[in-house]
């Protein structure tokens, strides 16, 4: 180039200087705001599952709630749907290979899975009263699909992580009790990493009835609230509530 003279339209240099936005092009889509995928549901029956395995503490009949420290499966699920309405101008809702843009009304539902194993501690103050704390592994499943007229999205997310409860017990009669539990799951991901994360937490109350030496069936009321997070799609929330029955076994 001769010294002084300034480069031409569409040179070298000034293609040089649109190389950084190129580059940041892919990292800024990521960026972009989307809608969360929102879904209430104040009628999701909840059966579940469970089976207990007394490792220490009081030789009791399994069946009744007493001290020790036990190993606990348990798997449940709820399907849940709700109706979103998304509005000219709002950020798209992003789900699989599917772009949601507004003015539209969507139907959202999820089947959702929850499988856990969990050592717990229960303590008993008095004949009636007394507390558990627990802690283990959990995984939850969620299936998520979208709808609007002439569009469908769906998409799977499934992660593992760390599961902790609170709870406490009542027994009413010998064979008879009222519990309560809150428990909560955090994925790996959201324990080690800002990446993806997927949380849910249950509060349950159940009033629950041996059947026997090792069995009983538990009825009463579970809300769960889920989130999860899959960028660049659309963030995942849930309050999914009503009656829940359940059976567990216990050794």
């Amino acid at each position: 180039m001769v010294a002084g003279r300034r480069p031409a339209v569409g040179s070298t240099p000034v293609n040089r200087c649109r190389l950084p936005v190129l580059l940041l092009a892919p990292g800024l889509a990521g960026c972009l705001a989307t809608t969360p995928i929102q879904i209430t549901d104040r009628s999701a029956f909840q059966p579940s599952a469970r089976v207990s395995f007394q490792l220490s503490g009081d030789q009791e009949t399994p069946s009744r709630p007493h001290d020790g420290v036990a190993f606990e499966l348990g798997a449940t699920g709820k399907s849940g749907s709700a109706g979103q309405s998304l509005a000219a101008g709002q950020p798209d809702v992003v789900l699989g290979d599917q772009t949601f843009t507004g003015p539209l009304q969507l139907t959202n539902q999820v089947d959702f899975r929850y499988y856990e194993g969990m050592f717990r501690a229960r303590k008993f103050f008095n004949d009636a009263l007394g507390i558990e704390a627990l802690i283990g592994l959990g995984y939850t499943s969620l299936d998520l699909a979208v709808s609007a007229p002439g569009q469908r999205a769906t998409e799977d997310r499934s992660r593992g992580g760390l599961a902790v409860g609170l709870g406490g017990v009542w027994r009413v009669l010998p064979s008879t009790s009222l519990q309560a539990r809150w428990s909560g799951f955090a994925s790996f991901d959201a324990i080690f990493f800002p990446n993806e994360p997927m949380t849910n937490t249950r509060v349950e109350l159940h009033l629950v009835q041996a059947l026997g030496r090792n069995a009983a069936l538990r009825a009463g009321w579970t809300e769960w609230r889920l989130s999860s997070e899959n960028s660049p799609n659309s963030d995942f929330k849930a309050t999914l509530s009503g009656p829940a029955l359940g059976f567990e076994l216990m050794f």
